[in-house]
């Protein structure tokens, strides 16, 4: 175990960019100029306006992708070059002036607030809703947000997303709006069926936080082959032999 002394600087930026494709491509390029973030979110102006509607607040800044960059470091000269570098290389990306969030300014506490509050603003637009949660390699987000925006026309169904553009992890939610109950489980099963899909063919996970349990079980063993299956099925009868861990999560035993 390496353990690493705590930073004594923190820094967050917002940085705004005029489409939020542009905004997700200058991720790599900021990670790969040595910057190493302890986070890196993303937003964009669809789920913005649906939180808006839900805070009755303004997002205080324009923009129709958004990143928020969080930096630390042990003293100011280094946390200062760090934050530099990073803006140098999103500007090849058409960011605009970045917004530097002092944690004590009402600006920095709205912003962070509506970051937070994104998907009770989504949950809050319609009266049924599902979440896919996949997790991609990071220079392959605007793929698949532009499959999201097929799907979106292909099914007629509204897929808001936002998520962490640091580690790929993609959280994406169906909406029901006007659908019944029957309808939009059919919807559903189309749009969740592509999104592994998709996920499956740029290497991709099926999920990067909440795991499969029962929900998406039947999903696991075409996606990860039988093969791969069934060896996680003999795994787990060696510490598990008479499967009273979890039953049958994230996949029947037999």
């Amino acid at each position: 175990m390496r353990l690493y002394p705590r930073p004594k600087e923190t820094i967050n930026a917002l940085i705004p960019f005029s489409s939020l494709e542009d905004a997700l491509k200058s991720v790599p390029a900021i990670l790969a100029s040595g910057v190493v973030p302890t986070t890196v979110e993303f937003m964009g102006r669809q789920v913005l306006d649906l939180w808006e509607k839900y805070a009755h607040q303004k997002f205080p800044e324009k923009g129709e992708g958004f990143i928020i960059l969080g930096l630390d470091a042990f003293t100011k000269e280094e946390i200062k070059a760090e934050l530099e570098q990073a803006l140098k290389t999103t500007t090849r990306f058409g960011s605009k002036q970045a917004v530097i969030l002092e944690a004590s300014s009402e600006k920095a506490q709205l912003i962070w607030k509506a970051r937070e509050e994104l998907l009770l603003a989504i949950q809050n637009s319609t009266p049924m809703m599902d979440e896919v949660d996949i997790s991609v390699p990071i220079n392959k987000i605007p793929e698949v947000l532009t499959r999201i925006e097929e799907l979106e026309t292909e099914v007629k169904m509204r897929i808001p997303s936002f998520g962490h553009a640091g580690d790929g992890n993609l959280h994406i939610y169906l909406c029901s709006d006007k659908d019944s109950k029957d309808i939009f489980a059919q919807k559903s099963k189309k749009v969740i069926s592509e999104l592994y899909k998709k996920a499956k063919e740029v290497d991709g996970n099926m999920s990067g936080e909440h795991g499969i349990g029962y929900a998406r079980q039947a999903y696991f063993e075409d996606y990860y082959s039988q093969d791969y299956t069934n060896l996680l099925r003999e795994i787990k009868k060696v510490f598990d032999p008479n499967g009273i861990i979890n039953p049958d999560k994230i996949f029947p035993l037999k």
